[in-house]
């Protein structure tokens, strides 16, 4: 299994249009490729809301094709697109995350 934190920063008062992005868009393309969506959540960080989420994917070929997939929708495209300069997320950080052996998640 491999894991995947994804931080995003969220612009102010843009936390409500975050979210209806990974509920109407992202969460589907993900549940419809079998991710496990470990959890969801909001923070404050140096000055920033974060918006954070960890999933768990096959393998990383299946990772990459799930993302890929994701880009490749029209919906993704209109939406993109929609968003111009003023997406409702800032910098995005990804990391992929292998469980140690003594890990109760391995």
């Amino acid at each position: 299994m491999l894991y995947e934190l994804r931080r995003y920063t969220v612009p102010a008062g843009r936390q409500d249009d975050l979210d209806t992005v990974i509920t109407d868009h992202v969460r589907p393309v993900l549940q419809a490729a079998g991710v496990q969506e470990l959890g969801y959540w909001t923070g404050h960080e140096d000055e920033e809301d974060v918006f954070v989420y960890l999933l768990g994917f096959r393998d990383d070929d299946h990772r990459a094709a799930t993302w890929q997939r994701l880009r490749s929708t029209p919906e993704w495209a209109s939406l993109a697109e929609g968003f111009g300069d003023a997406p409702p997320w800032g910098a995005i950080r990804s990391t992929s995350l292998t469980p140690t052996a003594y890990s109760p998640a391995g």
